[in-house]
């Protein structure tokens, strides 16, 4: 902010007389005020289906989800949301690219918003909410030369990026989505994916188990054991695992 005694930068600036780096609390304060008062909502471009600020992975991934659930999926899932929010508070960014797939039976918003608000509150830059149609629409604007209030360059230097992949994702979406990773991972910036409806296509956006990397991202699944319509008779249902194994 430009009126922060501090002179920090996305919430943070050197002690004259430690030479540590400190959190703005000034910042952090006035950003506070505005999640209080709403005003980040604008800002971040939440809709208000995205409206809480406590974080819970029991929020995210219900009890009424965890039967159809594998317990080991669950517990890395839970465990990358809480680093990953823990991280934001204390100004520190994800050190990879991140898709989470949550499934049909968990609530991506109940991370979502409390991660982004978080990140705003700590002092970091944040990018608006976005879908793999904004990524192109910013795209074709910034190439036409056309100006915009959030231009594709202000998202690939934002510290934070969130992107939804909705069920109805093109894979020229996708290609696109992938584009703009690569373009933050330059940056040395991570970017963050959301997902509730699996498509194959987006296995392009992931790198190998185990290896962490801003270009490409590590998939955290839920697994589905279980399919809840299958138990009930409705044998048209497949469970995740089920339809991926299609497909290989």
């Amino acid at each position: 902010m430009s009126e922060c005694p501090n002179h920090c930068k996305n919430g943070i600036y050197i002690d004259p007389y430690t030479h540590k780096r400190r959190i703005c609390e000034f910042c952090r304060d006035k950003r506070k005020e505005e999640i209080k008062n709403g005003d980040e909502k604008v800002k971040l471009r939440l809709p208000p289906s995205l409206c809480g600020t406590n974080f819970s992975p029991d929020n995210v991934i219900p009890a009424s989800a965890l039967p159809l659930l594998d317990e080991e999926s669950v517990n890395s899932v839970k465990e990358a949301m809480n680093r990953l929010i823990s991280g934001v508070v204390l100004c520190e960014l994800p050190d990879e690219s991140v898709l989470f797939n949550f499934g049909s039976r968990c609530h991506d918003a109940n991370f979502i918003a409390p991660f982004m608000r978080k990140a705003y509150e700590a002092g970091l830059s944040v990018a608006p909410l976005l879908t793999p149609t904004d990524i192109v629409q910013l795209r074709r604007a910034y190439n036409e030369g056309k100006e915009v209030d959030f231009s594709y360059d202000d998202v690939i230097h934002s510290q934070i990026c969130v992107i939804v992949l909705d069920a109805g994702t093109l894979s020229d979406e996708i290609l696109y989505a992938k584009g703009l990773m690569q373009l933050r991972a330059y940056q040395k910036l991570p970017t963050i994916f959301v997902t509730h409806i699996w498509n194959v296509g987006l296995n392009s956006l992931c790198g190998d188990v185990g290896g962490k990397s801003y270009d490409l991202a590590t998939l955290y699944s839920v697994k589905y054991v279980k399919s809840l319509e299958i138990e009930q008779g409705d044998s048209r249902r497949m469970t995740l695992d089920a339809f991926t194994k299609t497909f290989q």
